[in-house]
């Protein structure tokens, strides 16, 4: 990942190649989600399938460093169970082997990310950093194209390309942190997701409840509870904002969803897929119904990744899955204990999945779970390098050969 090249007097790194494949990725979905078109395909399918030969490359390159990371291997062997599961329900069609490819799609981010962090410094990558602004830009300015909140606009969800980004952007940023937040608010506001803004809510009270832990005397505590009282406060202002000038329903929405009213049909999709498991066997318990029959039977997805897995690929790929999520909350209890300085940002990673995970889709399909993805394995691996005795051996045994 470090290695580099040139191209007559212009030195180019393969990180920096990779991070461009990333970018083109997240600026093209985000072209696409406003554009009106409604076939499916485009480049980013063929990046995805690059990055999914990659990911198994790499892990096979580093399995040695891979073996030991619970959160990495428990994510494979959930991969790999789906896969076996959904084999027999595969169809010879493009499409559906195309989807079926993309089962190992989360675990192939991972070990990219992983990788990328462990030859590479998680606090600076410009590319991503350009990428963020470009794309919240785009939502933004599509969204009020229109001059009013209209689903009709575009794929409003995409918005989770940008706040899963963020714990990134609270690391690169070093001062001035409010602004990626007032960005990633306002394009979390102006799509009017309610998932959105409850995965923002948790992940910034997250941030600053996990720096105030942190900190090491009353004065830094104090400072960090303003900051926060700053975020609330503009984060309110921007809301009403958005409600007065864009989205006049917002603030309806949100009641309905406080008061549990449900509008979105989520309950009543979570209940019809429960009911159906009155009649599965005990095959279809263990083993699933094929990839993608949430979508094929009840006409979309279930909005809530256990429920999705379990019926698409059955208990047996559930229980890695909840394995791999127990081993990333571990992994983050590890980095509170060590005192670790972005252990704030990989809670802001954990809530975004988990809001995802229970109300959206996230390792369920290929999409937004690659914003997760990028920032749990470059934390994870920047806190291996400077807690785990391994790792801080092979870094100073790398410094003493520079010199």
């Amino acid at each position: 990942m470090n290695y580099s090249f040139k191209i007559g007097r212009i030195t180019v790194s393969v990180q920096s190649l990779l991070m461009l494949t990333f970018s083109v990725f997240y600026i093209l979905k985000m072209q696409r989600a406003f554009s009106g078109v409604t076939l499916q395909g485009g480049i980013w399918n063929y990046i995805q399938l690059f990055w999914i030969a990659l990911g198994f490359v790499l892990f096979g390159v580093y399995i040695a460093r891979f073996i030991n990371s619970s959160v990495v291997m428990t994510l494979l062997l959930y991969s790999l169970t789906a896969l076996a599961n959904a084999f027999f329900f595969l169809y010879m069609n493009q499409t559906d082997i195309f989807r079926f490819l993309m089962i190992p799609y989360a675990f192939c981010v991972l070990v990219i990310a992983c990788t990328d962090g462990f030859h590479c410094d998680v606090a600076s990558n410009i590319i991503l950093t350009v990428t963020f602004y470009i794309i919240a830009a785009m939502f933004i300015v599509s969204m009020f194209s229109r001059g009013v909140y209209s689903t009709k606009t575009g794929a409003v969800a995409d918005v989770y390309y940008v706040l899963g980004l963020l714990p990134l952007m609270m690391i690169w940023t070093k001062k001035l942190k409010i602004l990626p937040m007032a960005v990633c608010g306002f394009a979390v506001l102006t799509s009017g997701k309610r998932t959105g803004i409850l995965a923002f809510a948790m992940m910034v009270a997250g941030y600053y409840l996990v720096n105030i832990i942190l900190s090491k005397n009353i004065s830094s505590q104090l400072g960090e509870l303003l900051k926060l009282a700053v975020i609330v406060a503009l984060f309110v202002a921007l809301f009403y904002f958005v409600n007065s000038r864009f989205n006049g329903n917002l603030l309806v929405r949100l009641t309905r969803a406080v008061e549990d009213q449900d509008t979105s049909g989520r309950s009543q999709r979570w209940n019809h897929i429960i009911s159906e498991f009155r009649e599965t066997t005990v095959l279809e318990w263990l083993f699933g119904h094929g990839h993608g029959a949430v979508s094929r039977d009840f006409g979309g997805n279930a909005h809530n990744d256990f429920l999705e897995i379990v019926y698409n690929y059955g208990i047996s790929s559930l229980l890695f899955y909840v394995a791999f999520l127990v081993c990333t909350v571990k992994e983050w209890i590890g980095m509170l204990l060590a005192r670790y300085e972005y252990a704030p940002q990989f809670l802001m990673a954990i809530l975004f999945s988990a809001a995802l995970l229970s109300f959206s889709f996230y390792m369920i399909d290929s999409t937004y779970v690659t914003s997760g993805m990028l920032c749990i394995g470059m934390i994870m691996t920047d806190y291996k390098k400077k807690h785990t005795p391994y790792h801080a051996l092979v870094r100073d045994c790398a410094a003493l050969r520079e010199k």
